[in-house]
């Protein structure tokens, strides 16, 4: 069997095809760590009975979904939105969008061509690490661009929080905007 996540900032549609291209399950994932936790229990095992999922494709190279998905061990494909739109044309000519559809081309599309997509492999530890840093830091520009800007800084987590009061100039504790 072949799977595709159809990627959204909120929820994930998974779908899984057999051999022929039937379309066996659609199932919808929040983007939450039991969710994320289900869909990759998904992906070891659909259903009593059915073969295992061989690969499964996304539209990100990156994020916590991917992380998940590469930690189960199967093959784990990147395919563009760009050529799900393609493969569209094939399946709903008539120009139809929607998750469960784009969820269904991308895994027939892995179906029929899986050599026409980049296979993901499980990154070294230290980009991992590097990665996280990244984000961290990407957050952190962000929230200080708001600090400048005046604008409320509410959005901060607890750990960003710690630190800004550690790194804060003067090494005074950030309680709000500018005064």
């Amino acid at each position: 069997m072949w799977g595709f996540a159809d990627w959204g900032s909120q929820e994930h549609q998974l779908c899984l095809v057999d051999a022929e291209g039937k379309d066996i399950c659609q199932r919808r994932f929040s983007h939450t760590a039991d969710d994320l936790a289900k869909l990759c229990a998904v992906l070891r095992q659909p259903r009593p009975g059915l073969p295992a999922v061989k690969a499964v494709g996304i539209e990100r190279p990156d994020g916590p979904v991917v992380d998940a998905m590469l930690e189960t061990a199967i093959a784990v494909y990147v395919i563009n939105p760009r050529q799900i739109e393609r493969f569209q044309v094939f399946v709903a000519p008539s120009g139809r969008k929607d998750d469960r559809l784009d969820a269904f081309v991308g895994a027939e599309a892995l179906r029929l061509h899986p050599d026409r997509f980049v296979r993901l492999s499980t990154p070294e530890p230290w980009v991992i690490v590097m990665r996280d840093q990244l984000r961290l830091r990407d957050n952190l520009i962000q929230h200080w661009f708001l600090i400048i800007t005046g604008q409320s800084i509410t959005r901060l987590f607890t750990k960003e929080r710690e630190i800004w009061m550690v790194a804060s100039p003067m090494g005074r504790p950030i309680s709000g905007g500018i005064r």
